[in-house]
């Protein structure tokens, strides 16, 4: 927003709607974005990486399991595990989720929301947080699906900070009744090292040009100007987090603010404040999803779990 006020940028937009906005240059032609034009598709092998002829190998035997064949209406749940990053989701030996990244969560999320067979999207959350910028990525792809079908936030053993934040304009959300919840806020800070550094024999020598250039070095602390810029970027990032809190659950930013200042709630807690919808755990979810999703009750339905689990070489990748 600042550097728009300032004339250094021309919008400040999400991703789709940047993707609208160039679709809309060319009135009356079908246009295709494609970020991956030079993909030719086949496999590629990635000389710096030294695992890469394990990936190659031993990839057809330890892939991840394949998309199964859809038959009659679904529901997605989508497992958002561990802590809140850029990117990719990463992934441990056996293949499961060490990170939460937000282009793997969002990819998912836009998937389920396009697939006709899928009814409604449970978000089953287990995060304490992370990545503000990440964590507003997956708000706004929860956004885009509510206008196509039900979404259901389903917490785990923690659904905090980050955690709340992709969960809170779900169209309902449940938390188990020991969930830690809440803390919606934001957390900054900038590492003073100066004096670390020469005490194990090093001597950082900063070159810089421009006033603000080093204002965020390891190398030295904040001054009062920098401590008062970094303030204004936390406040601002809260009253946004408080704000759009306040949209998602349907009340007033003031009504928000005094249970937000980064307060922790269990579940039990969160319903009472209005954070949460019920208490129940992820079969309430699915359950709540299926009547959401207009799928009746005598009506067989399936439960498509993504990600899809990765194969054990998958930290090869």
């Amino acid at each position: 927003r600042q550097a728009k006020a300032a004339g250094l940028i021309d919008a400040v937009e999400y991703y789709d709607e940047f993707r609208a906005a160039v679709k809309k240059s060319f009135p009356g032609k079908k246009t295709k974005l494609a970020s991956d034009y030079k993909d030719d598709g086949k496999l590629k092998i990635d000389p710096s990486n030294p695992m890469a002829a394990f990936q190659l190998v031993f990839g057809s035997l330890f892939g991840g399991k394949k998309e199964p064949k859809l038959e009659g209406p679904q529901i997605a749940v989508i497992y958002c595990t561990g802590p809140i990053t850029s990117g990719e989701s990463s992934y441990d030996f056996a293949g499961a989720v060490g990170s939460m990244g937000s282009e793997t969560i969002v990819k998912e999320i836009d998937k389920a929301r396009k697939n006709d067979q899928i009814k409604a999207i449970v978000l089953r959350i287990n995060s304490p947080g992370g990545s503000g910028l990440a964590s507003d990525m997956i708000w706004r792809a929860v956004e885009r699906a509510k206008a196509a079908k039900p979404v259901i936030a389903s917490m785990g053993d923690v659904a905090a900070s980050g955690g709340y934040y992709i969960a809170m304009n779900a169209n309902a959300i449940i938390a188990d009744p020991q969930t830690i919840t809440g803390s919606i806020g934001v957390v900054g800070m900038n590492v003073n090292m100066d004096q670390f550094w020469p005490w194990i024999g090093i001597n950082p020598q900063r070159l810089s040009r421009g006033k603000r250039a080093a204002a965020f070095m390891t190398t030295k602390g904040l001054s009062e100007e920098d401590k008062t810029l970094l303030r204004d970027y936390m406040r601002e990032f809260y009253g946004d987090f408080v704000a759009k809190v306040a949209a998602g659950r349907g009340k007033t930013p003031a009504e928000i603010e005094p249970i937000a200042r980064g307060r922790i709630w269990t579940g039990r807690e969160a319903l009472k404040r209005g954070l949460v919808d019920r208490l129940g755990g992820l079969e309430d979810a699915i359950a709540l999803a299926r009547r959401r999703g207009g799928i009746a009750e005598d009506e067989k339905f399936g439960v498509l779990e993504y990600p899809r689990r990765k194969g054990a070489f998958a930290i090869f990748e």
